[in-house]
């Protein structure tokens, strides 16, 4: 939204809190997680468009497919939860680098938070972290 599209026709501190509104309004969808719920899908497959952190709670193994929609440079953030007992996780076409270990188990209860990025042709694994 452009700043005259924000200001105009206003003018003193009804313009600062009309900014500061939209700012706000901006940055909770910026982190936010959007959240895909319960999940016992096979194979599931996030839409880069909903956000840059998503989240899921894994009711059985899954697979973890591609992210549809993504941006060249895009960095997705996704926590998966295990419930009800430990998940695995299969990465499908995302690229493991050279040297580095995917942990595919979750243990019941945790989360596996995964950091991706989009190269502009594949999708990487960049971090794999339980908590």
């Amino acid at each position: 939204m452009a700043l005259t599209q924000l200001t105009n026709g206003m003018s003193g501190s009804d313009c600062r809190t009309n900014i500061n509104a939209s700012f706000t309004a901006v940055d909770a969808l910026s982190y936010a997680p959007f959240n895909y719920g319960n999940t016992g899908a096979a194979t599931i497959t996030l839409n880069a468009a909903n956000g840059l952190s998503q989240k899921a709670a894994m009711t059985g193994d899954i697979t973890l497919a591609a992210p549809s929609n993504p941006v060249s440079g895009m960095r997705l953030t996704v926590a998966l939860l295990a419930s009800g007992g430990a998940r695995t996780i299969t990465l499908g076409t995302i690229t493991t680098p050279t040297g580095f270990t995917f942990t595919a188990s979750v243990v019941s209860g945790k989360t596996r938070l995964i950091e991706l990025y989009y190269s502009g042709t594949a999708w990487f694994l960049t971090s794999n972290l339980e908590f």
